[in-house]
């Protein structure tokens, strides 16, 4: 996969094996070349925007995947996942990140219903003042929405600025 983050810049290569040789057919002595030459490409020092992913070990048996197809990693969707993680960091080394800038987040709030006895903690994520709908998310990771009569006139006043 050639991949190119910024025109400016030489292009940048990632390559990727697909399985080890013990679970390919042997018919598939063209794929062991290619595979091969993926990893060799990663080894030539004046490439220096070459990974080599070996991505074999993520490969599930044939028992615990829903197809038998024996090839496609037998449609195994923990196998796509590993491979598509494992090619993501590669990604993020290859473009000198080391992982995934963190994004801000809204601090906890404590906001009270309109009465004002009952309160919960949440993150304010979005307030539409045509609709006056909130969407907070909880302590719990849980998104919630509802209208902004519900709240406390403080914590209207805070939703709204």
């Amino acid at each position: 996969m050639l991949l190119s983050y910024n025109p400016l810049s030489p292009p940048r290569m990632m390559l990727s094996t697909t399985s080890p040789k013990k679970q390919i057919p042997s018919s598939s002595g063209r794929r062991f070349m290619i595979r091969d030459a993926q990893a060799a490409a990663a080894k030539v020092k004046d490439l220096k925007n070459v990974h080599c992913v070996v991505t074999g070990s993520f490969s599930r048996s044939v028992e615990a995947s829903p197809s038998k197809q024996g090839y496609h990693w037998n449609s195994n969707a923990e196998t796509y996942y590993l491979v598509g993680e494992a090619m993501g960091k590669a990604v993020l080394e290859l473009i000198g990140t080391s992982k995934p800038a963190k994004k801000k987040r809204a601090p906890l709030y404590n906001f009270r219903n309109a009465d004002g006895p009952k309160s919960f903690k949440a993150r304010l994520k979005n307030y539409d003042a045509a609709t006056g709908k909130v969407t907070v998310i909880k302590s719990n990771g849980i998104a919630t929405s509802f209208n902004i009569d519900f709240l406390h006139p403080d914590d209207q006043k805070f939703v709204k600025k």
